[in-house]
């Protein structure tokens, strides 16, 4: 389980990843989207963001951007829905 300082909460919001190589958010930074749901942002075509363990997720998750994210681990997107408009 992740500490509460450890979690990242969107509600609505966008989450952008600059990176130019690859990030891993281990388990121990949670991803919990709400209702309202998150899109993920990554800029550049060379990053690799990794997020290990996401719960609770109401809303539905966005990837957006020339990037990739990859969703591994104890991840557990709920009720969500996951839409990848650009990059993977």
């Amino acid at each position: 389980n992740a500490a509460a300082s450890n979690t990242l909460t969107g509600n609505g919001g966008t989450f952008q990843f600059t990176g130019t190589s690859a990030v891993t958010l281990g388990a121990t930074r949670l991803l919990t989207v709400g209702a309202a749901g998150v899109t993920l942002e990554a800029d550049d075509a060379a990053g690799v963001l990794t997020i290990v363990s996401a719960g609770g997720t109401a809303g539905n998750l966005t990837k957006t951007g020339p990037g990739t994210v990859v969703l591994s681990g104890t991840t557990n997107l709920g009720t969500g829905a996951v839409t990848v408009t650009a990059g993977t």
